[in-house]
């Protein structure tokens, strides 16, 4: 993993509490899909891009975009019988809504998606917004 991958997780959504305190980029909007094309929640989601996430309801009905990546060391989540699992140090996350079970107080990182005309659209910061302010890189190597 690069350091890209730091930033890029930054613009995601973590905590409501912490959205009033983080500036985010405007949104672009990607198609995910029909919303039925998505019988069994969660479901592995590809975007054009490349970069995949888990789709997936959450409690107030609303559909998430959930990150694949750990926010604890970035690791690879994936489903684990009724959760998501990162397997390098055992963080498991509820798979509506992508809060961790078994840690600290962490959250799986999301963007929301939106239901138009029966259309899955989600609300992705664009990469190259000059507004977005972005934390400084942590002073550790991400391992890569």
């Amino acid at each position: 993993m690069s350091e890209d991958i730091y930033h890029r997780r930054r613009r995601m959504v973590t905590d409501p509490a912490d959205i009033g305190r983080n500036k985010t980029a405007p949104a672009r909007r990607v198609d995910v899909g029909a919303a039925a094309d998505f019988p069994s929640l969660p479901a592995r989601v590809r975007l054009d891009g490349g970069e995949e996430y888990w789709l997936a309801k959450a409690r107030d009905g609303k559909y998430r975009l959930l990150s694949m990546v750990c926010p604890h060391a970035f690791g690879r989540v994936v489903k684990w019988e009724k959760s998501f699992l990162c397997p390098d140090h055992g963080w498991r996350f509820e798979e509506s809504q992508g809060v961790c079970v078994n840690g600290p107080r962490a959250q799986l990182f999301y963007h929301d998606v939106l239901v138009e005309n029966g259309r899955l659209v989600a609300q992705i910061p664009a990469d190259d917004d000059p507004s977005v302010t972005h934390a400084p890189p942590p002073g550790w190597a991400v391992p890569g």
